[in-house]
């Protein structure tokens, strides 16, 4: 069975170390935040949240077995010495006095490390809820951006087709404008055919880019 310092030094020691894990998953967090994908970023700290709550859980059952070490009276180490004479019985008796106060002291102790594991859980949790939140907003923003993302694709469409469209009247206009001249200049004619081809050229290319845009979406 281990001795009250062994156990006390085990608790120290992991508490330390949850001290340190906690630290340098915090940090970890905030760099994901700033140059890693955001779904990589909500299910590192869900991650994260699973570990706080099964720490916590270790903390818990640390609190019980501590508390169990309260009702148990220390084995003694030693055999009991042989039967004295009648005469000195009283010198083979232990102190009551001290031997209550040893307990006391060890008792003080164990409630003293019981109360910093409790701390330990409060703050552990703490995180737990600073880590939950952070994680909601996360989730939020990452819909608020996918939103305004393809607010923008649809304005970038938009934007295209009435471009298309400027060139559909620019090409009414110049075949207007080619009726009219083909009766007096034959070689012009030719000219605005290739005007007019050229535009069609440029609104396929416009159809396309929107067809591209919108499977975007």
């Amino acid at each position: 069975m281990k001795t009250f310092e062994e156990i006390k030094e085990h608790w120290i020691g992991k508490a330390v170390a949850i001290a340190f894990i906690v630290s340098s998953t915090t940090w970890g967090v905030a760099h994901k935040v700033m140059v890693e994908p955001r779904n990589f970023i909500i299910e590192q700290q869900k991650s994260d949240i699973r570990d706080f709550k099964d720490r916590i859980k270790e903390l818990e059952s640390a609190k019980e077995r501590l508390a169990s070490l309260l009702e148990k009276k220390p084995k003694e180490d030693t055999p009991p010495k042989p039967a004295a004479p009648e005469t000195d019985r009283p010198k083979d008796k232990t102190d009551p006095e001290s031997e209550n106060s040893r307990l006391m002291s060890e008792k003080s102790e164990i409630k003293s490390e019981n109360s910093k594991l409790i701390a330990e859980k409060s703050r552990l949790e703490a995180e737990n809820k600073r880590l939950s939140g952070e994680n909601q907003a996360l989730k939020q923003k990452t819909a608020r951006l996918s939103e305004e993302r393809r607010k923008s694709l649809l304005a970038k469409i938009e934007a295209v087709e009435a471009k298309k469209q400027s060139l559909y009247q620019k090409i009414q206009e110049e075949s207007k404008r080619l009726n009219a001249l083909l009766i007096a200049k034959s070689d012009l004619a030719g000219q605005k055919e290739k005007e007019i081809a050229f535009l069609k050229s440029q609104i396929k290319s416009m159809e396309d880019q929107i067809l591209g845009l919108q499977s975007q979406l």
